[in-house]
């Protein structure tokens, strides 16, 4: 016989397994359907869904999986924005043709060209077409991609769309990615791996776009948008994991600070592999798209602008290699971090917004009057 001690144990055990079952779960599943109800009702952030380009072995979106939704910053979902995705796939309200009737631009670049943080009028190409009657621009961006990304997107362009013009906007973390050694072994764009003889060659992407129905429903769930676009829970975990492997390491230390998403104290020890980078892919854009004018913009250092301290910027050196590459190919440079400078001085308005380093609603129609400026002196052959 089972003693009463053993009896009392076992009918416990079963009331707790019906509790979770029955009492545990279902409230769980409860309190997630009510907030999956509310969140539906706030602007939090959505995102188009990924395509790969077999041909160039590019990422795009897929028009057919949703081609408009919202996008907001942080966990109040501030400063609420639409997005369109056209029928090429690319984020632009304007839908893109082979035929050409007018002279064509591409802007090529990643998340501050894609420019889901404001509507889509209100992008600095998008500002662009509509106050240069003699053009058409269309933009190609993608968030996350580098400059070693930008080439082969260039080239996607070029066959599909011929541009008579092409504006690469450079971002500060757009050179470090590029290289397959600096950039975390991430596989989604194309990078390069740098030789003993100081060469470089290309290393392709891999297609990571397929998703499970799983995976598509989850990402149709208004807490999974909320935690990943609006919390951006996914760059927390992985910013904590690189924290705790450099401590580890003993990193923390001696590196120095970060500035515009950039190890610096990497730049510093990378920084002659990191130029001769920039100009082996400079070089290449200039034999692909030989007699197309090739436009160059590069982000200024916002956070030392602000504070009346850009001379003591560490990334002004990434701005110093890009110009020089810029001029060793004949390519039109325009350094954004002076023009910003002088900007702030006189108006003391931010160019992106306080949560968010991107370019806000101004910075995008000050970059767009400085594009414009240079556009009209642009002779096309």
């Amino acid at each position: 016989m089972k003693s009463n001690h053993s009896i009392s144990f076992y009918t416990r055990i079963k009331q707790g397994i019906k509790n979770i079952l029955f009492v545990s779960i279902p409230t769980f599943i409860f309190i997630l359907l009510i907030i999956e109800i509310i969140l539906h009702f706030l602007p939090i952030s959505d995102h188009p869904t990924f395509a790969f380009e077999p041909e160039f072995k590019i990422r795009k979106f897929d028009p057919s999986w949703k081609s408009e939704g919202n996008h907001s910053i942080g966990k109040f979902c501030k400063h609420p924005s639409t997005w369109n995705v056209n029928n090429q796939g690319w984020i632009n309200k304007k839908d893109y043709l082979a035929l050409k009737n007018k002279h064509r631009i591409a802007v090529i670049g990643d998340s501050y060209v894609q420019a889901m943080q404001v509507n889509s009028n209100e992008a600095f190409h998008q500002i662009l077409e509509t106050e240069l009657d003699s053009f058409d621009v269309y933009s190609f961006g993608i968030s996350g991609a580098p400059l070693s990304q930008y080439y082969h997107m260039a080239k996607y362009a070029q066959k599909h769309f011929q541009p008579d013009i092409y504006i690469f906007n450079l971002i500060h973390n757009d050179f470090d990615e590029s290289l397959s050694s600096l950039n975390g072994d991430k596989r989604e764009f194309w990078t390069l791996t740098a030789q003993n003889d100081s060469t470089f060659t290309w290393r392709a992407p891999i297609d990571r776009t397929q998703n499970s129905s799983l995976k598509s429903f989850i990402k149709r769930s208004a807490i999974f948008r909320y935690l990943n676009y609006n919390i951006n829970i996914r760059a927390i975990i992985v910013h904590q994991r690189t924290v705790n492997a450099m401590k580890k390491n003993g990193e923390l230390d001696t590196m120095l600070p970060f500035e515009d998403n950039i190890n610096v104290s990497q730049l510093i020890r990378e920084q002659k592999k990191i130029s001769e980078s920039i100009q082996f892919i400079f070089q290449e854009i200039a034999q692909t798209f030989k007699g197309k004018k090739i436009i160059v913009l590069m982000d200024g250092q916002r956070e030392f602008i602000y504070k009346n301290k850009l001379a003591e910027s560490n990334t002004t050196l990434l701005n110093q290699m890009v110009k020089e590459a810029s001029l060793l190919e004949n390519f039109d440079y325009i350094d954004l971090s002076p023009l910003f400078e002088q900007d702030y001085k006189e108006n003391k308005t931010s160019f992106n917004f306080e949560e968010d380093y991107h370019w806000n609603e101004y910075g995008h129609h000050f970059v767009a009057q400085i594009l414009k400026k240079h556009l009209t002196q642009v002779e096309i052959k």
